[in-house]
């Protein structure tokens, strides 16, 4: 019996051995038995009865990165990088681990002489290529390996038109090279297998020898050199420091590409750009540094504000530039260094998608929004705003000092423009929404992001993953199952859900466009009746039991949370202000970057004051997904509008809770003492974080916010305020009020020093500027 090597698939020296030597050092023992039933299949000759070998290629996986940048760097060490070794430890060694212990286990058998064979010169990694050379022989030969190697067929290139197609792994390959040499003299030579030099070749005889022995003096005789040196600029297998250069560029790269580059290196510096040749194309990678934005805004549209981007695209090697020849997506891929929760990624290659195919002259300007042809006249105005600033930043990407430094650097240009304003557009398709954007990231309502949206989920609009604490979760379902229990649903359940019935399904579960309140509120129902049953026991944590819902209602409460377009996170610690007397007090932006920065700019012009706004828990819903609007003299209004029209803001919590109770009670609650053993259990709760609200009939919320004291604000008596202009109000903090801890009246003016000192040291309302 033969038998085949587990990994590379070559037939092993040792029938004994389940793995060839090259192998068996990166790969573990048991999986290496796992795979040889897979790697080995042994079948009868009929024509000479011998035994015949026909190995399937082991299945490697690839790396997630391409396996080019994984042989680019100097880190070629197999040890798994994740903590869970156990899991890591069985899985097959990855595409560049092979490929570098298979080319040093190369370079120690073909440096030293095979037999008859000529010896190699050197032998160097570059990306998906092996690079070397051969003693006696003039220029380099290169390797480009398969994209399943060791299975597949690799091509060889070489001086005097050399070309080859090898099966294998590099030590087979590097012998079947070696041996067409052989069969092929220099130019102007003949075989000779005398060993004598023919007339007139002499001087070529002694360079050749003079070549070999200046080898032999650079190798220590005791220990050759370690084939990957730590200390090493690239992944070089060894050999003389200066005789050798190692790159080759079969083809030169193109002027017009060349000058890009170096614009790239002069604006953004030297190590802001990367050039590898493949077969057929230009790979090219830009580190582009982030615009600068606060920690916050950061956190929630996850990105790392210190950490460069990474931009890879693909261009030709003839025709750079040339519509016809560049790939429709010349940018491949995007990633943030360092930053394994980067969440921008669909968003921003979407971006660069659209910019490339404008610069291109393959699409025009005309970009599409999120409304269509049912969309009101104001929809259809906030489309077109955010339509023509697009434009507008596309156009300042290619303007001076831009157009003239290259199209590469106008890609970084356009890249850190859009970063700001990711916010304002789909998270999948980029497109205008067709209502005012808010701070958090999220899907527009089309069918086709609509079923991306239900296959990614999280991965695209963080809203996900910021909202995802149990105590987030549980406060927006409260907030949505009263909107659905109101009599006021049909107008306050904004925006209403967009949910498919599944990954593979194009059907709907929930339509805005045929609302079915019915149908919502039993979904709403189940599972108000889970979190009723589990809150006593798990607090907030009820929400992640997924497996006790239904369909409908598991992926009701991922768009509940999803679909929220403001920041809540709690305050903890110092940050609380003990005078609001409530634990569930959370730190709340609504307003997207550039309105925070108009709001800025006003407050360096005017100050600002602190006031409160109360409204029914039912109508945060929509509030947080739609911001704080002026409702006066609207379908939407409640209250009245005696002090004229505008947000309705009070100085004392009493004011405003009495908005937030409307409906609810004539009067306050009395207060209540509870016992230490349930301020203990509340207490625990807070500090893992599963705090749950309590019952939703005694739920009264109220926004801490910051307004413009400029002298359109309305002071219309001490205690109530009127501000007309929703852009000069704020939202701050957010606080949630229940029968067990009842707010008492408190003015907001003699909490001043405390709030500004706890938006201070939260950096909330720091600018986010411009490069």
């Amino acid at each position: 019996m033969i038998r085949a090597c587990a990994v590379c698939t070559l037939i092993c020296d040792d029938p004994l051995r389940e793995s060839c030597e090259a192998c068996e050092n990166i790969l573990p023992p048991k999986r290496i038995s796992e795979t040889l039933v897979d790697a080995c299949i042994v079948a009868s000759s009929s024509d000479s009865g011998d035994e015949q070998l026909r190995p399937r290629p082991a299945q490697i996986p690839r790396s997630e990165g391409s396996a080019s940048s994984a042989l680019a760097s100097t880190q070629l060490s197999c040890a798994p990088t994740s903590t869970m070794d156990k899991e890591i430890s069985e899985l097959p060694p990855d595409r560049a681990t092979i490929i570098a212990q298979h080319a040093r286990n190369a370079q120690q058998r073909f440096l030293e002489g095979l037999g008859s064979l000529p010896r190699l010169l050197c032998l160097q990694l570059d990306g998906e290529a092996v690079t070397f050379r051969v003693v006696g022989r003039e220029g380099d030969f290169s390797i480009i390996l398969s994209d399943n190697y060791p299975a597949g067929n690799s091509c060889v290139y070489g001086p005097n038109d050399l070309e080859l197609s090898c099966q294998g792994a590099l030590d087979s390959i590097l012998e079947t090279v070696l041996q067409e040499l052989v069969s092929r003299p220099p130019q102007g030579e003949s075989t000779h297998t005398d060993g004598c030099v023919p007339e007139g070749c002499d001087q070529n005889h002694e360079s050749v020898e003079a070549t070999r022995m200046s080898v032999e003096k650079s190798v220590p005789e005791q220990d050759p050199p370690s084939p990957l040196s730590d200390n090493s600029a690239g992944s070089e297998f060894f050999l003389e420091d200066d005789a050798c250069p190692w790159i080759i560029m079969e083809m030169p790269m193109e002027t017009r590409l060349q000058v890009d580059v170096e614009h790239v290196k002069e604006f953004l510096g030297s190590q802001a750009v990367d050039c590898t040749q493949r077969l057929d194309s230009w790979r090219i990678r830009l580190k582009v540094a982030p615009p600068t934005i606060d920690v916050t805004t950061a956190a929630a549209w996850g990105l790392d504000p210190c950490k460069a981007l990474v931009v890879e695209m693909q261009v030709p090697m003839r025709g750079y530039l040339d519509p016809a020849c560049m790939p429709l997506k010349a940018v491949t891929s995007l990633w943030q260094e360092g930053h394994a929760d980067f969440q921008l990624a669909k968003q921003l290659l979407q971006i660069l998608s659209d910019f490339c195919d404008v610069a291109l002259s393959r699409r025009t300007h005309d970009f599409h929004g999120d409304g269509g042809s049912n969309c009101s006249a104001r929809e259809d105005s906030v489309q077109q705003e955010f339509n023509q600033k697009k434009k507008t930043l596309m156009l300042e990407a290619q303007e001076e000092p831009w157009r003239t430094q290259g199209f590469l650097v106008q890609i970084a240009r356009y890249l850190q423009l859009r970063l700001l304003t990711v916010n304002e557009y789909c998270a999948l398709c980029d497109g205008s929404f067709a209502v005012t954007p808010m701070f958090m990231r999220t899907v527009c309502t089309r069918e086709l992001c609509s079923y991306q949206f239900a296959e990614f989920g999280e991965r695209i609009t963080t809203a996900e993953t910021v909202n995802a604490q149990a105590e987030i979760a549980d406060v927006l379902v409260c907030m949505f199952s009263r909107a659905v229990m109101s009599p006021r649903h049909e107008l306050i359940v904004d925006p209403y859900p967009r949910i498919t019935a599944g990954r593979d399904s194009k059907e709907f579960i929930f339509d805005p466009e045929h609302r079915n309140f019915q149908k919502l509120r039993g979904v709403v129902t189940e599972l108000m009746k889970l979190r009723d049953g589990y809150t006593a026991q798990l607090g907030s944590g009820w929400t992640s039991l997924t497996k006790s819902m239904t369909n409908e209602g598991r992926t009701l409460l991922q768009w509940v949370v999803a679909s929220n377009r403001s920041y809540l996170a709690p305050l903890q610690g110092t940050h609380l202000i003990e005078a609001f007397r409530t634990p569930f007090q959370y730190l709340l932006i609504s307003a997207p970057p550039d309105r925070e920065n108009q709001f800025q700019q006003l407050k360096n012009t005017y100050g600002s004051v602190f006031a409160y706004h109360g409204s029914g828990t039912e109508n945060w819903h929509s509030i947080l997904r739609n911001g704080l609007k002026n409702c006066s003299h609207t379908k939407y209004m409640t209250a009245g509008a005696v002090h004229g029209a505008g947000i309705y803001l009070a100085t004392r919590s009493h004011v405003s809770l009495g908005y937030s109770m409307r409906g609810m009670y004539t009067q306050f609650p009395q207060q209540q003492s509870r016992n230490d053993k349930e301020a203990t259990e509340n207490h625990q709760r807070q500090a893992i974080g599963n705090r749950s609200l309590e019952s939703l009939e005694t739920l009264y919320m109220l926004a801490v916010c910051e307004v413009i004291n400029s002298p359109v604000l309305k002071k219309a008596t001490a205690d109530i305020w009127v501000m007309p202009n929703e852009e000069m109000v704020m939202t701050r903090f957010f606080l949630v009020f229940t029968a067990s801890n009842p707010p008492d009246d408190v003015s907001i003016t003699t909490l001043d020093a405390q709030i500004k000192q706890c938006i201070e040291s939260l950096k909330v309302g720091s600018t986010s500027s411009k490069h």
